[in-house]
């Protein structure tokens, strides 16, 4: 099987625990599927951030920017892409 990667793509976020606590999640699925996690933020360099996206198997992230290193996934990458529901707010459904 290609790569060994669990890949969180990070972004700078007005929400440091809630992220803490996805990357403590996705370090616990790497460790219980025997994988890797690998953690790329936006000061990550260029060179490793192409690395970690070609050898990742699974890429968690917020929606937005973070993810537009996927050019570099291979197309059986799985990728879960978090974001909001369409038609909620803050208050439930529109």
């Amino acid at each position: 099987m290609r790569g060994a990667d669990v890949l969180h793509a990070a972004r700078r976020t007005r929400a440091p625990r809630q992220q803490a606590a996805l990357e403590a999640w996705l370090r616990a699925l790497a460790i219980e599927l025997g994988l890797r996690f690998t953690r790329v933020a936006h000061d990550t360099s260029p060179a490793l951030t192409r690395a970690a996206f070609r050898t990742a198997r699974l890429v968690v992230g917020v929606h937005g920017g973070a993810l537009a290193n996927l050019v570099y996934a291979h197309e059986s990458t799985v990728v879960l892409e978090i974001g909001k529901a369409q038609g909620r707010g803050p208050r439930g459904p529109r």
